[in-house]
């Protein structure tokens, strides 16, 4: 019996000699597997069905294999794609690569290696799917949920904030929050945030936010820094919740208890006035979230619905409120109800005169389903991160496959070509054959040249400096061949560490180098860069500096196209847990540094 969790396959190919023997291998290898000679019946089966990987043959009568690439990647993005050809050459095998396909195939194919291959293929499909499903966790959350950056750059939002806000997700992200709060709002905000620390790593705060109406209304927002492994706040990651009703109800209670009894016997909230350490008033939603009778909850201590955990923070904070003394605005906590469940509730509670003695008014709100989804945004963002790193690790093992091949089996190939060609024209020197010899000595030009691409081809795929010789080599053979292509100076300082990096982290350090030159050679219009390894404080750094024309961080934050170059950057270098900093000034050249911890 075929087994549905090893991945379902679609073959295309015009040749039935190829596509009959390779659906039956497939098929008794345990893949479900449908195959086709049209590419326009692919489509349609593409379209009507979901599949998880695509062999495609590259010269066909309707379409090519890259342009039905193409049009499957419309269909199903996340579909992994790999061509199978006995017509190919280098361009071809590169422009396959560039369209997306996961690997490329020469005919006849031989059965034994290409399982493996198509085993490869499938984890990164699945890999996909899963990072898909993780992200829209976050996405289907009804509260309002979002991440910025210190400077208040908005790097995250959900469907939820999109929607309150009447915004879309380009209009919100590399943008600051601070203009959807009242400008006299602006600095209580900014201080609750920057009060922040290791210690006091949470803050649930109120304030006032401007509708796409104008209207004013009420957010209540809990916010959480996250850290590096230096213990600075890299990000804060904020979950929030209109509460205007709440406010209205709180101001109608100021000014006539009785007046507003009604909005309080039918608020979306617990609402209960505690003194003595008894409660004195509960509401309709005090009695339905807790399972007690409202006789219960008034004849015993408040405490006694407290989770044990909590008994003693919630009291002294009730004590202390009395005295008048400081304490948070707003804070979690745990109650256990009639049934023995544990649920968490938020308060915000105001001192009050109760029939002529003081007690407080508290208002409660069931953040149980938000504590669950913050719980859930945590695991998806750690399933993320791993995600994002074994995808990282693939697409190198990938690329140092495809470069092996390059050299196991098209170089060797190149090389008894050029030894025969030096043969033939040994055996054809002499003048009769001068036009002959002409030629020969074009083809041996091309084939050099060829051989030179491919090298190029590999060391961009995996250079093997990096594995034979450490980190150091390969940025220096690589500042190398950039310097004569760009003409840019490159300086490579330092010295390997005392003790290798992991291979991966070796990896994840040069594609950074590549990256950070790619860019000075495109937008800094520089004439000399700086690229050092160092170890300080068990700390190893890479630093690359250049000197050109640099640029403004706060315009490139606010720009409505993302910097996907930088994005990549720090998404690789905080995948590994390290730190990625960026300063700059235009006008001044720009400085790239990467710390990892020993």
């Amino acid at each position: 019996m075929t087994d549905m969790k090893k991945g379902r396959i679609l073959i295309v190919d015009d040749e039935p000699e190829v596509l009959n023997p390779l659906n039956e291998f497939l098929i008794k290898s345990g893949y479900k597997v449908s195959a086709f000679s049209s590419v326009k019946e692919a489509l349609e089966a593409l379209k009507a069905h979901e599949f998880d990987l695509l062999l495609t043959d590259l010269i066909m009568p309707e379409m090519t294999g890259i342009d039905f690439l193409k049009a499957a990647f419309e269909i199903d993005p996340l579909l992994v794609g790999i061509v199978i050809t006995g017509k190919g050459t280098v361009k071809t095998a590169v422009e396959a690569m560039k369209t997306g396909a996961f690997d490329y195939i020469m005919k006849p194919v031989e059965w034994k290696i290409l399982i493996p291959v198509i085993s490869r293929a499938l984890e990164v499909r699945f890999l996909r799917v899963r990072e898909k499903r993780y992200r829209s966790i976050v996405e289907d959350q009804v509260e309002l949920i979002c991440r910025f950056l210190p400077d208040g750059t908005v790097t995250y939002v959900n469907e939820a904030i999109c929607r309150y806000f009447g915004k879309k997700h380009e209009e919100l992200i590399g943008h600051s929050f601070m203009p959807f709060i009242p400008v006299e709002d602006h600095e209580f905000v900014k201080k609750q945030i920057y009060s922040l620390n290791k210690d006091n790593s949470v803050i649930t705060i109120e304030h006032r936010v401007i509708a796409p109406n104008g209207e004013i209304r009420w957010q209540r927002w809990t916010n959480r820094a996250l850290f590096d492994e230096h213990s600075r706040i890299i990000e804060y990651q904020a979950v929030g919740h209109d509460i205007t009703d709440r406010k209205k109800i709180e101001e109608s209670l100021k000014l006539s208890e009785e007046k507003y009894r009604l909005l309080i016997e039918n608020a979306n909230e617990i609402i209960v006035v505690a003194q003595d350490n008894m409660l004195k008033f509960v509401n309709p939603k005090a009695i339905k979230i807790m399972g007690f009778s409202e006789q219960e909850l008034m004849s015993r201590p408040f405490i006694d619905f407290i989770h044990p955990d909590d008994k003693e923070m919630v009291l002294n904070n009730h004590l202390k409120r009395l005295k008048g003394e400081k304490i948070p605005e707003v804070y979690p906590f745990r109650i256990i109800d009639k049934n023995g469940n544990t649920k968490w509730l938020e308060i915000s509670a105001v001192l009050i005169i109760w029939e002529g003695r003081p007690a407080t008014l508290n208002f409660l709100s069931d953040i149980t389903e938000r504590k669950l989804a913050e719980e859930k945004l945590k695991n998806s963002y750690m399933q993320l991160r791993s995600l994002s790193i074994r995808l990282s690790e693939v697409e190198e093992a990938e690329k140092q496959a495809l470069a092996s091949e390059l050299h196991d089996q098209i170089g060797q190939n190149l090389t008894v070509l050029g030894i025969n060609l030096n043969i033939i024209k040994s055996l054809l020197g002499n003048k009769e054959n001068a036009e002959i010899l002409s030629r020969i000595d074009d083809s041996l030009a091309l084939l050099n040249q060829t051989n030179e691409q491919i090298r190029d081809i590999m060391s961009n795929l995996r250079p093997s400096l990096i594995d034979d010789y450490g980190l150091l080599a390969g940025l220096r053979w690589y500042s190398e061949q950039f310097s004569k292509r760009t003409g840019i100076r490159v300086e490579v300082t330092g010295e390997e560490f005392d003790q290798r990096l992991a291979k991966n982290i070796e990896t994840i350090l040069f594609r950074i180098a590549q990256e950070a030159l790619t860019n000075i050679a495109k937008h800094s219009r520089a004439d000399s860069v700086t690229i050092k390894l160092q170890e300080t404080d068990g700390i190893e750094q890479l630093i690359i500096a250049d000197n050109g024309v640099g640029f403004d961080p706060n315009a490139v934050r606010q720009s409505k196209e993302p910097k996907w170059g930088i994005i990549t950057m720090k998404e690789r270098v905080q995948a590994i847990g390290g730190n990625f900093q960026i300063k700059t000034k235009q006008g001044d050249g720009t400085t790239l540094i990467v710390e990892i911890k020993k």
